[in-house]
């Protein structure tokens, strides 16, 4: 960018150098006709001297003038470029204070996960034995269920079998009871009639 301020500085500069020795040009002219018109010759070299001094001084502050502009636009050109590198330091700073904030939540990450698979590491034995004892309370648990099942399956069967063999026994004292009654009753309804 100061590039293109330099240049454009250098461009106007030949611009003014131009137009002025135009303006030369057209005074020496001017003066050649006012020698061909027959003036004195120390007239016309004093007025070309004049001239001469004239277009030197002219000269003179069009270079200081064009130099400060250029200086001025090359100040202005570093100035925006200090700006312009500032700016990106503080982005910079931006960035880095960033880029640390999370390099550090990282590494706290990683040493939390750490953390974790160090007690699972711990955790993970006790585990493996309290889930095997489990599974075997589970197994005695069950196996002791199936005992007591089958033992209760037996017990009905048997007390089933027995109340059967039971009832028959009592149905055949009653059955029997009520033949010996009718029999001791049907002597009687013979006498009786």
């Amino acid at each position: 960018m100061s590039d293109y301020c330099i240049d454009e500085a250098f461009i106007r500069h030949e611009r003014i150098l131009t137009a002025r020795r135009l303006k030369e040009l057209e005074e020496l002219e001017k003066l050649e006709k006012l020698e061909g018109e027959s003036r004195t010759p120390l007239v016309v070299a004093g007025v070309v001297l004049l001239l001469a001094i004239a277009a030197m001084l002219y000269l003179n502050l069009g270079y200081h003038y064009s130099d400060l502009f250029v200086e001025r636009s090359i100040h202005q050109a570093h100035d925006k470029h200090l700006d312009l590198l500032e700016e990106t330091r503080e982005n910079l700073k931006g960035l880095t204070e960033y880029v640390d904030g999370q390099s550090r939540l990282v590494r706290e990450t990683n040493q939390l996960i750490a953390e974790l698979q160090s007690q699972r590491d711990k955790i993970k034995p006790i585990l493996e034995t309290e889930v095997q004892a489990v599974n075997a309370l589970f197994h005695a648990q069950e196996e002791r269920s199936r005992k007591e099942r089958l033992g209760e399956t037996i017990l009905s069967f048997i007390l089933g079998v027995v109340s059967s063999i039971a009832a028959t026994f009592l149905w055949e004292a009653v059955s029997k009871r009520r033949r010996r009654w009718r029999n001791k009753q049907a002597p009687n309804l013979g006498n009786a009639s």
